[in-house]
């Protein structure tokens, strides 16, 4: 089963002014493929983490921002918790 889309489509968005929708649009595939990786893994990133990741694609925060916030929910040595494997289709 796929995880719903946390970040808007690939693609402009009306609502952003146009010279943020290059960067923007840089973040979410940044963000898109680390949500992927960490799936390919067994691992399906926290809402709130998801959250981070959104304040971070949309501008809110930086990715230094980002790193601290995950850090500070999560600490420096957290390990992440793996799924219960699944048989492939």
């Amino acid at each position: 089963m796929r995880s719903p889309e946390p970040f808007p489509p690939r693609g402009d968005d009306e609502r952003i002014p146009r010279r943020d929708v290059g960067l923007r649009g840089a973040r979410a595939e940044a963000v898109r493929s680390a949500v992927a990786s960490a799936h390919l893994a067994g691992v399906i990133p926290s809402q709130e983490t998801l959250a981070v990741f959104e304040d971070y694609v949309s501008g809110a925060i930086d990715a230094d921002g980002m790193v601290d916030r995950v850090l500070r929910m999560y600490g420096p040595d957290a390990q992440p918790i793996p799924l219960p494997a699944q048989p492939v289709r």
